[in-house]
């Protein structure tokens, strides 16, 4: 693997709204960091999506996110339930993996309740700019040279 390619990122976005989804898989793909973006549109997928049999690295198996963008506000499984099922998966699944939560929310209690979640990394006011996911990618690749 190239310096390059080691530092591709996998991305999994967590949306219900198709015009979230198409900006912002857009702006990460735009970025120049990252290799794949899996998209799903509730956190049932999204748990789905980790929980999947197999070896993430079985050429018939979707990547392994590296970084998860997951929106708070969704029908079924919003964001906050994700995050709780989240803990339940077998680590070896979840290793390594960034969440980011995206919202269009200016509620201070979620930004709040977002934050204090084990497992979440940050929190990011929707829409998701190229500077906002280029800054998020360069800081994740960051924390792992420092690991």
């Amino acid at each position: 693997m190239t310096a390059d390619s080691q530092d591709k990122i996998q991305c999994l976005l967590i949306d219900d709204n198709e015009a979230d989804n198409f900006i912002h898989k857009r702006a990460i793909m735009k970025s120049g960091l990252v290799d794949t973006v899996k998209v799903v549109h509730d956190g049932d997928e999204g748990l789905l999506y980790l929980k999947q049999e197999g070896d993430f690295a079985d050429s018939d198996m979707s990547p392994k996110p590296d970084l998860i963008f997951l929106d708070i506000n969704m029908p079924r499984v919003d964001g906050f339930e994700f995050v709780k099922r989240y803990q339940e998966i077998a680590p070896e699944r979840k290793a390594d993996i960034c969440i980011i939560m995206l919202s269009t929310s200016e509620n201070p209690a979620d930004f709040h309740r977002a934050n204090e979640l084990e497992g979440v990394d940050g929190f990011i006011q929707k829409p998701l700019t190229m500077d906002l996911t280029i800054q998020t990618i360069k800081d994740l690749i960051e924390r792992r040279k420092m690991s």
